[in-house]
């Protein structure tokens, strides 16, 4: 499981560990286009089993490096049925989940 953005605290609550050296990725991430980099590198390669996204899109013209490449991988991913989305769970998150 990865949580997208800077939600550590849902690790806690749903009794789980992150897979990723980078627990939370904002603002690290929005900062240094390496770190951006290297976790969209991981993300792709690992297909975590469970990606919680806690945040929305960005409007058009609001996006950083690291947004627009997540959104991107993120609707890709959906489209070629890797994941799907399940946005009933809870309000104002949208989970990922693996299709396997």
């Amino acid at each position: 499981m990865i949580v997208l953005g800077n939600r550590a605290v849902i690790y806690l609550l749903s009794q789980r560990i992150t897979t990723s050296k980078y627990f939370y990725q904002t603002p690290i991430a929005n900062i240094d286009k390496n770190i951006a980099k290297e976790f969209l590198k991981w993300l792709e390669k690992k297909e975590p089993q469970i990606i919680v996204c806690y945040t929305q899109k960005p409007t058009k013209g609001n996006e950083t490096y690291y947004t627009e490449k997540l959104f991107k991988y993120l609707d890709k991913a959906v489209r070629e049925k890797k994941y799907k989305t399940n946005k009933e769970l809870v309000k104002k998150v949208t989970i990922y989940e693996k299709i396997k």
